[in-house]
């Protein structure tokens, strides 16, 4: 950005008119050199005095043509202004004339005028000429630099932190110098960014993100700004959304550098596995859900590389980089100890399966599995095998979520009817453990029979029966059979249902029959077939029931893609698809959802967080039978 003149030193004073003259010349041949003095010392003037190089500058300017002139009064304000005499430098910036300078020698001009003022406190003219250098690209890269600092600290005395954003976001992000210094000084241009960034509601950012007038590098933090902050627990959806920025802003000074917690945020997102094995039945009693549940697993499989899939015209240019998979039939193998020895072998990382219960206890027995292994199934004992999760569509999770939404709702009394089966049982007790350790009261609970004849069931759990026995007794006592009118109990709030959708249409009606039509019933997902079917189904309206996202959402993506091939996604094979589908979902994010217990992952069978032991846990959607149809309901409906 200097310029300076060569100059001569005299030896006699006599000789300084003719160094004058050759000043003069010199000044009438054009612009002036940009090369650095030979010789520092100055043209005396008298004995024991020099000019110095300002004086020389000036003095050549007043020899000059007008554009030469212009040119070296600028270099004569630059070494004041370089020597810490602003008010001179001031004062020989007002003597340029900027219609005598163009391209670089102008931005320098407005450059020059702007850090003057601000040396002299007067902060808003700097800014001032500072904002009309219109091309600050013909500034060399330590002019730049000067410009981005100049303006980031006149918007920090001014406290304009918006200003101040903006420009710190456009400044040079990695400054020159040491290779270290460089890095902690961009780091905390980083923090600074995002610091500011923090300090206004997200909904603001995004309404500056709409700008059209943003540079790339504000549009990029913007937007990370507002994706971060509507970020939840939602592991995978964290992930995806995070990937997803990251591919749009490949070189992005945030992403290049990024705030410790956006870091944070991006080291979360696990790495892929790269060899899966489908340890499911291929053959025998389950090998129709095996293959349901492969197909889900295909489908989440397929989905995923259609959606990472980057079009190119470059044979070589990277793909996703999803795994291998390899396929064994369960059922055909009697040893797991030396499946997994071959596992190894094949340099598998991840095995989705079994799906049979009567193998987990040979899982549980191992202790250390070595390789990642997410059942599709629970065993009855506690797990405290390494490497080992548990997954499946149990109803014991949907019992102890209806639990805690009665409870929310404000009910504190319940009846309990479920089925008179082992399946039954485990899901009347996790019911009854869940609302009694939230404090509820169990008025009654009654078990069924298939027989389908459950009027006698539901009148002793109303307790009908006992109000016409009472009736018949006072008859015997008076002689005479006096009016009346059967009624139910009155001290109980709702009744949990836990029945299949047959049973389920005999028991909604004999409840109204038994005067207890406006009895709120919370039912497990078993009272819905899959398919909305409401010439059957408007006996069960009211209802309110726990659902799979895959049946309540038929129209998702992956559900809509799957239905042109096959006819029964919403059928029970529905829910084995979203489990296939999970399945491949969760697999990266095991080990993190097992550690952050406030962290999920929202699949398609629920919403599925993992505990201590490796065990996952659903919690469902909420739907309502209306005009025999089911209506999705919101989480507190």
């Amino acid at each position: 950005m200097h310029l300076a003149l060569r100059t001569t030193k005299l030896r006699h004073p006599s000789l300084l008119p003719v160094a004058i003259l050759t000043l003069v010349l010199a000044g009438c041949s054009g612009t002036p050199t940009t090369q650095a003095p030979a010789d520092e010392s100055a043209v005396p003037t008298e004995p024991g005095r020099v000019l110095s190089e300002v004086e020389q500058l000036l003095l050549q300017a007043e020899s000059s043509s007008p554009l030469s002139k212009a040119e070296y009064t600028l270099l004569a304000a630059q070494r004041l202004y370089d020597n810490g005499d602003f008010l001179t430098a001031r004062t020989q910036l007002q003597n340029v004339n900027p219609l005598m300078l163009s391209g670089d020698k102008l931005q320098r001009l407005r450059l020059l005028q702007g850090l003057t003022a601000q040396q002299l406190g007067d902060i808003d003219q700097g800014l001032s000429w500072l904002s009309q250098i219109d091309t600050p690209e013909l500034l060399d890269q330590e002019e730049q630099r000067r410009l981005q600092n100049a303006r980031i600290s006149s918007y920090q005395q001014l406290g304009n932190e918006t200003a101040l954003l903006k420009a710190l976001i456009n400044a040079t992000p990695f400054p020159p110098g040491d290779e270290t210094q460089a890095q902690a000084q961009t780091q905390a241009h980083t923090e600074q960014i995002w610091s500011l960034l923090k300090s206004h509601n997200p909904l603001t950012v995004a309404g500056w993100a709409k700008e059209p007038a943003n540079t790339p590098l504000e549009q990029g933090w913007y937007s990370l700004y507002v994706l971060v902050s509507s970020l939840d627990n939602d592991i995978r959806a964290r992930s995806t959304r995070l990937n997803s920025w990251k591919r749009q802003w490949v070189e992005h000074p945030a992403q290049l550098s990024q705030p410790f917690e956006v870091a944070a945020l991006f080291e979360a997102t696990p790495p892929a596995r790269k060899h899966i094995a489908l340890l499911l039945p291929q053959s025998g009693k389950l090998k129709r859900p095996g293959q349901a549940i492969v197909e889900g697993f295909l489908a989440a499989y397929y989905s995923d590389l259609a959606d990472n899939y980057q079009p190119t015209n470059s044979l070589q240019a990277e793909q996703p980089n999803l795994p291998r998979l390899s396929f064994f039939d369960s059922a055909a193998i009697e040893d797991l100890e030396a499946f997994y020895t071959q596992a190894k072998d094949l340099q598998i990382d991840m095995i989705i399966g079994p799906l049979s219960k009567s193998h987990l206890p040979a899982l549980l027995d191992q202790g250390i599995l070595g390789i990642p292994t997410l059942a599709l199934n629970y065993a009855e004992q506690n797990n405290n095998t390494i490497d080992l999760f548990q997954f499946g569509l149990a109803a014991e999770d949907e019992a102890r979520q209806i639990a805690l939404q009665a409870w929310q709702d404000g009910h504190r009394i319940a009846l309990a009817l479920t089925p008179s089966t082992s399946w039954g049982e485990k899901i009347r007790d996790s019911f009854l453990d869940e609302w009694q350790r939230l404090g509820g009261l169990v008025g009654d609970s009654t078990r069924f029979s298939g027989s389908q004849d459950h009027s006698e069931a539901i009148s002793s759990l109303l307790a009908v029966d006992k109000s016409e026995a009472r009736a018949k007794r006072i008859a015997k006592y008076l002689g005479e059979k006096p009016e009346f009118e059967p009624r139910r109990r009155q001290d109980i709030d709702f009744l949990f249902l836990s029945a299949l959708a047959e049973d389920a249409r005999q028991i909604k009606p004999i409840l109204a029959f038994h005067f207890a039509a406006e009895l709120p019933v919370y039912a497990t997902s078993q009272v819905f077939q899959g398919k909305a079917n409401p010439a059957k189904d408007s006996d069960l309206n009211n209802i309110r029931f726990t659902e799979t996202p895959w049946l309540l959402n038929q129209q998702a993506p992956l559900q809509s893609s799957m239905k042109t091939q096959r006819d029964d996604t919403a059928s029970r094979f529905g829910r084995l698809y979203a489990l296939g589908a999970d399945a491949y979902f969760l697999t990266p994010y095991l080990n993190r959802l097992q550690a952050q217990p406030d962290s999920y992952m929202q699949g398609l069978t629920g919403r599925l967080s993992i505990d201590a032991e490796g065990r996952t846990h659903r919690t469902l959607d909420w739907a309502r039978i209306q005009n025999g149809t089911p209506r999705p309901l919101s989480p507190s409906h």
